[in-house]
């Protein structure tokens, strides 16, 4: 990556269909957000899902890091009370001298109506009154929203956060892409080939304006699959399956379809229901999986991640994921490996 070029890194310990093995120790990715701040990464942002809670991660990579930027990448927003994520974001924030972001997002429904028992109701109101209700209480005022989605009687922050809180709100189709450039201060891009965030940057870049924001106010950051290796097929073969298993996802296989992937998307559905995700992998052609990732050398991953910068992304972050029977050799590998000459 050349100078100016924000790198970031994305931060999870990949569960199958990635590969059968056992969950990294927490400590682990907390040593691995420690070594992007002294390789001189832009940011660290950790994703929520079934896995690790990302406030107590997060915290802990606070007091093991000094300078790079800490985010959640993403927060769902259904599983938990806005003022319950004020109250965590002010205390990062604190936590972390100021270098925090707040990055949320719809999230799965198989996760948040199975597993936290919430109802994924219309996720654009649901965005737009939580990033309110976030701002004004970390704002210091208070609170009392009777809203379609979220309801406070009445709550207010002991005290405002002494640093600033920037909200980014995930996207996958334009209309919640130009949500977050009417009331957000970026946009998350997860799973995006680089002619579709040129097209995105577009997208937020004109809705900014037609709402009287400076565009460039409003930051796009993508999420890119990385694997410094020296054994391309063998992450080729772990990307299928990451793959496979987002495109069963109803809100991913639409923003693949949306892509120019109608047809490969209807053959994974169906070979889900086959054969399960190695049936669906193996329907996933080389130029969907190819164009999504950055795989092989350090070299040819930088020049990856450089076209995305080059398609618009102010941040683009590199997301590891495992290769071979040591994940936490093969994410040291691709954090190292991207960041030489940095």
């Amino acid at each position: 990556m050349g100078e100016g070029r924000p790198l970031g890194l994305v931060l999870r310990d990949l569960l199958p269909p990635a590969g059968p093995r056992e969950l990294l120790p927490a400590q682990a990715l907390v040593e691995a957000a420690a070594l992007a701040d002294r390789l001189g990464y832009d940011s660290v942002w950790v994703p929520e899902g079934r896995g690790r809670e990302l406030g107590a991660l997060l915290g802990a990579m606070a007091g093991a890091t000094r300078h790079v930027g800490l985010a959640t990448g993403i927060l769902p927003f259904y599983s938990r009370p806005p003022a319950l994520v004020a109250m965590m974001a002010a205390t990062l924030a604190d936590l972390s001298g100021g270098r925090f972001v707040l990055g949320i997002g719809a999230g799965h429904p198989a996760i948040v109506e199975d597993g936290y028992g919430v109802p994924y109701r219309a996720p654009l109101r649901a965005a737009r009154e939580f990033i309110a209700i976030v701002r004004r209480a970390l704002a210091g005022e208070r609170i009392a929203w009777d809203g379609r989605v979220f309801q406070v009687a009445s709550f207010r922050l002991e005290a405002p956060p002494r640093h600033p809180v920037p909200v980014y709100l995930a996207a996958l189709g334009p209309a919640m892409l130009r949500l977050a450039a009417e009331v957000a201060d970026g946009v998350i891009l997860n799973w995006c080939t680089p002619e579709q965030v040129r097209q995105a940057a577009a997208t937020v870049a004109g809705a900014a304006a037609g709402a009287g924001r400076d565009p460039d106010a409003v930051r796009v950051v993508c999420f890119v699959r990385a694997a410094v290796t020296d054994r391309p097929a063998a992450a080729w073969t772990v990307l299928r399956r990451l793959l496979a298993t987002y495109a069963a996802m109803p809100a991913y296989a639409r923003a693949f379809e949306a892509a120019g992937f109608a047809a490969e998307m209807a053959a994974a559905s169906a070979a889900w229901a086959a054969g399960g995700v190695e049936t669906a992998a193996a329907m996933l052609g080389e130029a969907f999986v190819g164009g999504l990732a950055a795989v092989g050398s350090a070299a040819a991953c930088r020049a990856r991640l450089a076209a995305y910068h080059e398609a618009g992304a102010d941040v683009v972050c590199a997301y590891p994921f495992p290769v071979g029977s040591d994940a936490a050799a093969s994410l040291r590998a691709t954090i190292e490996g991207l960041a030489q000459g940095r």
